[in-house]
């Protein structure tokens, strides 16, 4: 049994150049043509299912396009890739708390306006020494 881009977008909730893009990222691969139109086999569904995950997750299509290359179930590749994304995930917790504490700090400033206020000066002042990062 295969199914048409049409059926896979149906069951998938994609649209067909979604499917298409997929399939130029080597996430996805048809498993032949039926009169000039893409045929999928059903196990395309499972694995668009755990492209999904992946990207809710925070992978990138490039990055799910690595965990899923060659054999899909490499525990050491998506152990590799999970490490490393958790480490970019604590990078932007560090980021926003960061954010947030400015944000509060500023809302709480009695200054007489926003170019005139201490804590934005000073955090900009803290981002010129860091050399703009």
């Amino acid at each position: 049994m295969t199914l048409s881009i049409s059926d896979v977008a149906a069951a998938s909730g994609l649209r067909p150049s979604a499917l298409r893009y997929y399939e130029e990222a080597g996430l996805i691969t048809p498993a032949g043509r039926r009169g000039g139109r893409r045929i999928y086999r059903p196990d395309v569904l499972s694995r668009l299912a755990l492209a999904a995950l992946a990207q809710e997750v925070g992978f990138t299509v490039p990055e799910i396009a690595a965990l899923l290359g060659g054999h899909a179930n490499n525990k050491e590749r998506w152990r590799e890739m999970a490490e490393r994304k958790l480490g970019e995930i604590d990078l932007q917790m560090e980021r926003l708390q960061a954010m947030k504490r400015l944000l509060r700090a500023a809302a709480a400033c009695e200054c007489s306006g926003v170019d005139a206020c201490e804590v934005i000066e000073a955090a900009a002042e803290r981002r010129r020494s860091a050399g703009g990062r």
